[in-house]
């Protein structure tokens, strides 16, 4: 006789149900808080060390061009400088470094980043006189050569002509050039080019074999907001580019030796500097983050050019509550060619 056996299936009360549900739901959210919290911190670490980063590649660019501000070939004495040419400001080349004061940003000055004072002191001249930089920001222009030459003079001359060999394939019609035999050093402006030749627009008159022809570099350095995204801006001979994107703001403060004794012994902004060499540039940015965050900005207000301390120099930058996050920094640096004036 066969004995049959029928299985039990057990199931899932409601309450069970409800409560698997519950617990599950709890865990999925606890997961997602912390990867939300964990996003949130990445951003925010991401951003603050992307700040970091762009203020030193703001500081680089603008500390390089000064390692080399007044270079003009084997005698960089500016005012040996001959002239076979009418320069405009830009060629000007006893102004190694000259400053424009934006309008309102003075020594221990406050002003509001949402509505800066229009204008510079002095005004925008050269190359930046057809820029249109953020109202607020300071702007530089350095003069100096190339530190590799484009051509060596391969015959004396009495400087109708210039022979160097491939001296074609380096330079154009129109071109600003220096030559230099460390006796001479003359600014000329480039009228033909042919095969190993070159004819200034004007004779730079008699110059040894062996003298070193360079290209004259002008680069000015400004704050634009483009398409809202605010960046330091470098005009190079003319030509713009962006070369650090999520600068707001950049203050400049010239130190100068007034007793030649080559000791910086006074600081000023630009628009106070008078026929003093300047030795030193103080060099403040603010910079802000690409990301908006949910942290509420603590600070809405930013002090720059902190330094020299002794000088007990400020300038105070408030800004909106837009959740962006910025950062201020200062840098000092001296320039090696001393002997520049604004």
């Amino acid at each position: 006789m066969k004995t049959k056996f029928k299985k039990k299936l057990a199931g899932l009360t409601v309450v069970e149900l409800i409560l698997d549900l519950v617990l599950s739901t709890l865990v999925v959210s606890a997961v997602l808080g912390l990867y939300v919290n964990y996003k949130t911190s990445y951003n925010y670490q991401s951003d603050t060390m992307y700040i970091y980063q762009n203020a030193r590649t703001a500081y680089n660019y603008i500390h390089d061009d000064m390692q080399v501000a007044g270079f003009y070939g084997c005698n960089s004495n500016a005012g040996d400088i001959e002239y076979k040419l009418t320069p405009g400001f830009d060629y000007l080349l006893n102004n190694i470094v000259t400053g424009f004061e934006a309008t309102g940003t003075g020594i221990n000055s406050t002003f509001s980043l949402a509505s800066p004072s229009a204008g510079w002191t002095p005004v925008l001249q050269g190359q930046m006189a057809t820029r249109t930089p953020d109202a607020g920001s300071d702007v530089i222009t350095v003069r100096f050569s190339d530190t590799n030459s484009s051509g060596i003079l391969s015959a004396d001359t009495t400087g109708a002509s210039l022979s160097s060999t491939g001296i074609q394939n380096n330079v154009a019609v129109g071109d600003i050039l220096l030559i230099s035999d460390c006796q001479r050093t003359v600014l000329f402006q480039v009228a033909t080019v042919g095969t190993n030749t070159i004819t200034p627009t004007l004779s730079v008159g008699s110059l040894n074999s062996g003298a070193e022809i360079y290209r004259i570099n002008v680069h000015s350095y400004y704050i634009k907001t483009v398409n809202g995204v605010p960046g330091l801006y470098r005009v190079r001979n003319n030509v713009d580019e962006l070369v650090v994107p999520y600068v707001q703001n950049m203050q400049l403060f010239f130190g100068q030796d007034t007793n030649s004794d080559g000791i910086t012994d006074r600081y000023n902004t630009a628009n106070n500097v008078g026929s003093n060499p300047i030795t030193n540039l103080t060099l403040s940015f603010l910079l802000r983050s690409i990301n908006k965050h949910t942290q509420s900005q603590l600070e809405t207000s930013f002090k720059i050019l902190n330094a020299p301390t002794a000088m007990q120099t400020t300038t105070t930058i408030t800004t909106s509550s837009d959740k962006y996050l910025r950062k201020s920094f200062d840098f000092n640096l001296n320039l090696p060619n001393v002997g520049g004036v604004l």
